[in-house]
């Protein structure tokens, strides 16, 4: 009873108090990591390393500039290999240097292992001869240079209107592959869209 009552006097009262305050973090910190949430390229839990405002990406290919991305904030998650970034516009340019497509979307996930993007939330790409594509999720492929998506999917080429859920597509888009398609057609022409069930 000694011992306890002087361990607790003004002398060792900061000890003691910081020894609890040590527990109670350590008590936090394992609570929220028993709440990870795996996804397929970014969990939420995930603790980031850095960030970066204004970020501003090109890449190259034998010197000619491929892809321009620009994002206000980047924030990097190392333990994950991957970067999220925000809003962000991607300008993907051709072999002459001429713009041929341009996307813009609320978030994007970048593994950097693989270099696939994943796009989110109001997801818009238009393409070089004004087609456009709108859908709340879009996954960029690094090795086949494809655009996929299981959501909802909304396209829009000359007057014709699309819709349908999930789409297969060049990042130029001029070749669509499309799952159960609804289409309003005012111009056959401007038509050139695969129905994944044909």
């Amino acid at each position: 009873m000694t011992v306890f009552s002087e361990m607790i006097t003004k002398p060792n009262f900061k000890i003691y108090f910081i020894c609890i305050v040590i527990i109670i973090i350590v008590c936090l910190f394992l609570t929220s990591c028993s709440k990870v949430v795996n996804t397929k390229i970014w969990s939420p839990a995930s603790k980031k390393d850095f960030s970066i405002n204004g970020f501003h990406l090109v890449q190259t290919e034998s010197g000619k500039k491929t892809i321009k991305m620009d994002a206000d904030t980047a924030e990097i998650y190392r333990t994950k290999k991957t970067m999220k970034a925000s809003p962000v516009k991607v300008i993907r340019f051709g072999k002459d240097g001429e713009v041929f497509s341009n996307l813009t979307s609320d978030v994007a996930f970048i593994n950097m292992e693989s270099n696939d993007i994943e796009f989110q939330g109001n997801v818009i790409v238009i393409g070089k001869d004004g087609s456009k594509v709108e859908t709340e999720k879009l996954l960029w492929h690094a090795n086949t240079n494809r655009f996929t998506s299981e959501e909802p999917v909304k396209v829009t080429k000359g007057n014709n209107i699309m819709t349908g859920q999930g789409i297969d597509t060049d990042v130029e888009l001029n070749n669509l592959i499309m799952h159960t398609v609804k289409t309003t057609v005012k111009s056959v022409k401007a038509l050139k869209v695969k129905d994944a069930k044909k």
